[in-house]
């Protein structure tokens, strides 16, 4: 005995019904697909565009102006000169020429951080990198003009530390903006050998 074939309605119904639940698994597929790709891609910011890039120049510029200010008063530079320093206290011009790199590649570091994708360690990274700006700007008015130098030792400190966790964090977002703030690293460390030899030495 043949089966008997479905009413054309009840065809045309259950037709309708697979084309619809393929389309609705097509449209989902595609969702999850670009949700993936969404993830990957920087979401869009003004710390992320050229805006961003000239805000963070602009801040670090601000920074070595005001140093430059300080340390270029006569009593300033007459007080320098009077401290016993170690044999192994650069020219001041290495200084002119050392810091102006060090400020651009850390501007760009904070500016590849920026755009990468918002999350807390973005954040996290973004603050830190506030932070040693805020310690750098802070050492040359101790150091220079109210002529501490043992409590700039201590605010070289905390910049020491607030940029070694800014490229430990920065690491896990963009290993290039990480390795652009290593020759800082570099320099604070020396920065801090020489401060703490001078403080030993103007007891």
């Amino acid at each position: 005995m043949s089966a008997i074939p479905p009413p054309p309605i009840a065809s045309a119904v259950e037709d309708a019904y697979e084309v619809r639940r393929e389309s609705v698994i097509a449209l989902e597929t595609l969702r999850a697909k670009r949700g993936i790709e969404g993830e990957r891609e920087p979401r869009s910011s003004w710390m992320g565009s050229w805006v961003g890039l000239a805000a963070f120049g602009v801040a670090s510029v601000a920074v070595a102006l005001a140093g430059g200010a300080v340390t270029a008063r006569r009593r300033n530079r007459t007080w320098y000169r009077r401290l016993r320093k170690p044999s192994f206290t650069p020219p001041d011009r290495l200084f002119a020429l050392v810091w102006p790199v060090l400020y651009t590649l850390g501007a760009v570091s904070a500016w590849r951080v920026a755009r990468t994708p918002r999350s807390p360690t973005r954040s996290l990274a973004l603050g830190l990198w506030g932070a040693q700006l805020a310690f750098n700007a802070a050492w040359t008015p101790l150091f220079f003009g109210a002529h501490r130098p043992g409590l700039a030792m201590a605010d070289l400190a905390g910049n020491y530390v607030s940029l070694g966790a800014y490229a430990l964090t920065a690491r896990k977002l963009d290993a290039p903006a990480a390795a652009m703030v290593l020759p800082y690293v570099g320099w604070l460390t020396f920065a801090g050998v020489l401060n703490a030899s001078i403080v030993g030495k103007n007891r």
